[in-house]
């Protein structure tokens, strides 16, 4: 993935940008913990850093879920959703039939 963001094969602005850098917080998240292991109790600023990687890895995921449920609503916000049905634009009464009927 780093080589697609180098060669412009993916745009920044993608959805997977966000699975990268949480996938990216998440490595380094694990590196400092084996880093700890290794080191023990005489560097706490190691645990602090992967504590801290670590929820904020989480917290990436939380970004992605809402990004992806905005990117939605958003979709289904506009004037030809599905999503409307008996309600009305510009004072037509206009239904709209549901995407799978049956």
């Amino acid at each position: 993935m780093t080589y697609a963001y180098q060669t412009k094969k993916i745009k920044w602005r993608s959805r997977y940008s966000f699975l990268y850098f949480h996938v990216i917080i998440r490595i380094a998240s694990q590196a400092c913990g084996v880093a700890f292991g290794v080191l023990g109790f005489t560097n706490i600023d190691v645990f602090l850093a992967y504590l801290i990687l670590g929820a904020e890895g989480y917290f990436t995921l939380v970004r992605i879920g809402l990004y992806q449920a905005l990117s939605s609503d958003r979709l289904t916000s506009s004037k030809r959703s599905y999503a409307r049905t008996g309600s009305s634009f510009r004072g037509t009464n206009t239904t709209y039939l549901p995407m799978n009927p049956g």
